[in-house]
């Protein structure tokens, strides 16, 4: 586990923001164990002139072992005054920051990495900045804490919650790559945000295949030494899919030696199943493939757990599954690798954009060369949600202050062509930036470290996603061969079934299950009555959905995947807003939240 809490700002002398430091951090370790809490917290001297009851000053706190905290000496200090500095990385401790806090007499600095592993979220009160690495411990400052609309449509367009937006109002979060930075002695100031790192493509272009393949296999073996830079013997983790990038872990940290466990999902016969390919790398590794069985009752018992667990709001339907792995594998290792990030630098298939990255070019250079607003939309399409459908799905109140909020605005920026002349590039740094920095990587980083697990990936690797960026793309995409260049690069690694074969993906069959084994649970969490309660979705919706009614959009596994998405907004209110809620003997339930100014500039 990994926590990081804090403050800074202008308070009077009464201690206030210390205790409710205090008082945060003992609630969060709570069920930690072993894992420590170190809280440092200091004021600042004032100078003569500056009013006693106006000093500044600041807390920090973190708890387990992926966190450290230490002292700093500000920034041209005569008088060496210290500062303090935190972080916390998904990788273990020892290894590059994923998130960070540096606060000083004059100047708080949050800041989050490039890939977005983890997520820290900030806000502001009267008389301070709070920031936190769980959403769910800023409930705990925010007066009343109350639904972000803009947040609550952007998790029905995209299945998560972009950022800097949050489900919570006045409750925001950092972008991937970016620093916000509060300067001077009044907190109350805008903050101001410093872009770290932008993926750009590369003036020059590899086009030669075999060159390109060799680099890409050195980067990839220097990736692995450097997630095996701190190992102590101990047995390893791999979640093997039987897909190309998690075979490709795992054969190449075999090859470097390391002693492997390996994890695959079964979900039985009631979809396709890709354990047999699981099997067959794990017998060419020669290391045992423990099988975790994914069944509705599992679903249905973990969805609380997984929710409390991802703190923020995930809605895709393997969020589960990845909870059951991650819970097996937290019994026999500490160390877990995934295959995460490899399809959206490789062109891999679940990146539909970048599969149909040579149609869509003709119609992005030429039909939408100044507005760019049609193509956007078209990328809007991928992720298979509840866009376009605002009139059948939201009720009339919410729709009304949707009018205030686009949609758009948190992929503008991602698909912006400047940084990018060709569009497979151009698609790859959003699918960087949106799936992967805001919903696969700092998901699979919440829960691992949820389960004390160190969590890896050999593909978040600064070197080797720049490296990408110079490759053309018909060595990735090649006669509709996705991840054509890494399958070169690594093919003698594997069997050759698992690097050739076309991917088809982990698909959890939530349509059969919430409408067959499941119907009647799924029917009482999203019953009308429910649904009316909260004013949010249309009363009728889940019915609507569960009889293919609502759209021809939404028709065959959509149904299902729509489904999960309202069952994991609930888990998300019961278990996280309401639960803290009724912690505090609150109550979360008040008047329909407009969305403030503030969400409004920080979205358009």
């Amino acid at each position: 586990m990994g926590l990081l809490i804090g403050y800074w700002g202008n308070h009077d002398n009464n201690g206030e923001s210390q205790h409710t430091l205090q008082r945060l951090l003992t609630q969060a370790t709570m069920g930690l164990g072993s894992t420590g809490l170190r809280v440092r917290s200091l004021r600042n001297n004032p100078s003569s002139d500056q009013p006693d009851n106006t000093r500044s000053i600041f807390g920090i706190a973190v708890a387990g072992r992926h966190s450290v905290i230490q002292n700093t000496v500000e920034d041209n200090s005569s008088a060496g005054r210290t500062g303090l500095t935190a972080t916390v990385a998904a990788a273990g401790a020892d290894f590059e920051a994923d998130i960070w806090a540096k606060a000083s007499s004059n100047k708080l600095v949050l800041g989050r990495g490039i890939f977005g592993r983890a997520t820290i979220f900030w806000t502001q009160t009267t008389n301070a900045v709070w920031f936190a690495s769980r959403l769910e411990l800023l409930l705990k400052v925010v007066e009343r804490a109350s639904i972000s609309l803009a947040g609550f449509y952007s998790y029905g367009c995209f299945s998560y919650v972009p950022a800097p937006l949050t489900p919570v109002k006045n409750i925001f979060s950092i972008r991937a790559g970016t620093e916000m930075i509060w300067s001077g002695t009044q907190c109350i100031a805008s903050p101001q945000t410093l872009e770290l790192h932008q993926w750009r493509e590369a003036n020059e272009q590899i086009s030669d295949e075999k060159e390109a393949a060799r680099r890409l296999r050195v980067l990839l073996e220097e990736s692995v030494e450097a997630q095996l830079k701190h190992r102590t013997g101990d047995p390893i983790g791999v979640f093997l899919s039987g897909g190309l990038d998690s075979s490709v872990t795992a054969a190449l940290l075999a090859r470097a030696g390391a002693k492997l466990r390996l994890y695959t999902l079964d979900l039985g016969a009631d979809c396709f199943s890709e354990v047999p390919y699981a099997e067959s790398v794990a017998r060419m590794l020669r290391v045992p493939l423990t099988k975790i069985q994914v069944t509705p009752s599992c679903l249905r018992r973990m969805l609380g757990s997984a929710a409390r667990r991802l703190d923020g709001l995930y809605g895709d339907a393997v969020t589960v599954p990845l909870a059951l792995m991650f819970e097996r594998a937290s019994e026999e290792v500490g160390v877990i690798f995934n295959g995460e990030g490899g399809d959206q630098l490789f062109a891999g298939w679940t990146n539909k954009p970048l599969i149909a990255g040579s149609l869509y070019e003709q119609a992005a250079d030429s039909t939408f060369p100044s507005t760019n607003q049609s193509f956007t939309a078209l990328y809007m399409r991928t992720f298979h949600r509840l866009h376009g459908l605002e009139t059948e799905v939201y009720t009339e109140a919410v729709r009304q202050e949707l009018d205030k909020y686009n949609p758009f605005a948190p992929l503008a920026k991602a698909l912006d062509p400047v940084y990018t002349r060709s569009l497979l590039h151009r698609l790859k740094r959003a699918n960087l930036l949106l799936k992967g920095a805001d919903n696969i990587q700092p998901r699979a980083t919440n829960l691992g470290l949820s389960y004390n697990l160190d969590v890896r990936t050999l593909f978040c690797s600064r070197s080797l996603a720049e490296w990408t960026f110079g490759v053309s793309g018909e060595l990735w995409l090649r006669a509709g061969c996705e991840k054509y260049l890494l399958k070169r690069s690594i093919e003698d690694l594997l069997p050759s079934e698992v690097v050739w074969r076309d991917k088809r993906g982990m698909g959890v069959p939530l349509t059969l299950w919430l409408t067959g084994a499941l119907r009647r649970w799924t029917r009482n969490q999203l019953h009308p009555r429910v649904l009316a309660r909260e004013g949010l979705w249309q009363q009728d919706l889940a019915r609507r959905v569960s009889s293919g009614e609502l759209s021809g959009q939404v028709q065959g596994r959509r149904i299902g995947e729509t489904l999960w998405l309202m069952l994991m907004w609930r888990a998300w209110l019961e278990c996280i807003l309401q639960g803290d809620a009724v912690r505090r003997n609150a109550s979360w339930r008040h008047s329909l939240p407009a969305t403030t100014q503030s969400e409004r500039n920080l979205t358009t």
